[in-house]
């Protein structure tokens, strides 16, 4: 049966919509952001993220030794699943395939109907 998740994942600046649309809306259509007969749905919030690294560290933005603080969008979408998790496992795939983070933070919830 079908599986629902909620898979939050962070954007630099105006890269969410960007991401969301090559990723979500061109080679994922049926697994993400569709929800019921809604299409290309998502919550995206703006904020700041604030980060620092280690001197080993590639991040795509920063200077060592400084705390970073840089536009950033939290992007909040379902995905669908046939039941076995593979299409969200390929999903986050993409998704970090697709992202300038060396370090990708996100949060999948299993969303259940009550």
């Amino acid at each position: 049966s079908l599986l629902n998740f909620k898979l939050v994942f962070f954007s630099l600046g105006l890269d969410a919509a960007t991401t969301f649309k090559s990723i979500f809306f061109t080679r994922l259509p049926q697994q993400v952001a569709k929800f019921g007969e809604h299409k290309v749905c998502a919550l995206i919030t703006p904020g700041i993220g604030r980060f620092g690294f280690t001197a080993v560290a590639h991040p795509t933005t920063g200077t060592y030794g400084v705390l970073q603080q840089v536009a950033e969008h939290r992007v909040d979408v379902v995905v669908n699943d046939k039941g076995d998790v593979a299409d969200l496992r390929y999903v986050v795939y993409v998704l970090n395939e697709v992202r300038p983070y060396e370090e990708v933070a996100n949060d999948v919830h299993r969303l259940e109907n009550v």
